[in-house]
């Protein structure tokens, strides 16, 4: 009896491999996709191999000595011993195309190309892309990296709109203090970037063709966003924060804290909207990370996007965006 069961298993298990190789409803095998490097790029590469190996360094390790420490806590030397010259046989003299990066033309002394990695990827802001799988995506991802102009630099509506955030935020955290004192509230302070990029992700939702986003947060800074960018009313905070219920005397339920608190709505942006929904989030922060996966494969589901979708271009995401907004703990399992 045991050996038939061990085969019959063996045979589900390959019969269901089979599928998967296939493309099943919800599942479709990814496809390779191939990178656009322009010809003239890829001899560029092979021409100045040396260049091209100080040029993937810097992609793949340069968010290592990236300024990205304000107050210089480590107070040390941010030495990348893969982003070293001599490692590549190359001098500070040495010429070469600055062609091998994306934008930029002409042949300078190896220094100046140094000079011009460094800017892009060990300033106050870094990148860190080397991970991902296909070499189209982190083509795609080093020549929007490396193309930044002026023209992608904020505005002064955009600027004025921002400091409306930032404002609007810490005057809520001092409120707060000085109103509830005692109540515990995770403000949002040092994380106020946070507001600026939910309105920069609702603005290129509405910009594109993103639908809804399902959202899953922490708690810092969380009634920050709850009551600026996503519109919630402030007065549902103070009803909690004074120690009321959020149901009605009659209901038999069990009441929550105001930091765990959802909201769904549509948030308008230049006269076109993109529905938001943040979930509840337990105390252990790992827990919402799934089901907000899952409420966003559902969605999908439900309009047949992506591998639910029989028209071969739907991609996932197209129109449903899954948000995960954590601190490092959550992916570890640790409520921190």
């Amino acid at each position: 009896m045991y050996a038939i069961r061990s085969v019959r298993v063996r045979q589900l298990a390959k019969w269901k491999e089979y599928h998967s190789g296939l493309g099943v409803f919800g599942h479709r095998p990814q496809t390779t996709v191939d990178s656009d490097t322009p010809k003239e790029v890829l001899s560029l590469r092979n021409e100045h191999s040396r260049a091209q190996r100080l040029v993937e360094a810097y992609r793949t390790h340069g968010h290592k000595r990236a300024t990205i420490d304000n107050v210089d806590y480590r107070q040390g030397s941010r030495e990348v011993k893969e982003l070293e010259t001599s490692r590549y046989g190359l001098s500070p003299q040495d010429e070469v195309d600055l062609g091998l990066l994306y934008g930029r033309s002409g042949k300078e002394p190896v220094q100046n190309l140094v000079q011009e990695l460094e800017d892009i990827y060990c300033g106050p802001i870094s990148y860190e892309y080397s991970y991902l799988e296909t070499e189209a995506e982190r083509e795609w991802f080093a020549r929007r990296v490396e193309t930044t102009s002026e023209s992608d630099k904020l505005d002064k509506d955009r600027k004025i709109q921002i400091a409306k955030e930032l404002l609007h935020s810490q005057t809520w955290d001092k409120f707060l203090a000085t109103k509830y004192p005692t109540v515990k509230r995770y403000c949002g302070e040092g994380a106020e970037s946070l507001l600026t990029f939910f309105s920069s992700l609702f603005r290129l939702s509405t910009e594109g063709s993103v639908e809804h986003l399902v959202v899953g947060m922490a708690h810092r800074g969380k009634l920050n966003a709850l009551t600026g960018v996503l519109q919630c009313r402030p007065a549902r905070i103070f009803h909690k924060f004074s120690g009321n219920p959020e149901f009605p005397e009659e209901a038999n339920s069990t009441c929550d804290i105001s930091t765990h608190f959802s909201v769904s709505e549509d948030i308008k942006v230049n006269n076109k909207s993109v529905h938001v929904s943040l979930l509840n989030n337990p105390s252990h922060l790992e827990v919402s990370s799934p089901v907000s996966m899952g409420k966003t494969r559902a969605k999908q589901l439900q309009i047949k996007e992506g591998d639910y979708s029989p028209d071969g271009s739907s991609r996932m995401g197209d129109k449903i965006v899954n948000v995960q907004r954590r601190g490092k703990w959550s992916k570890l399992g640790k409520a921190v």
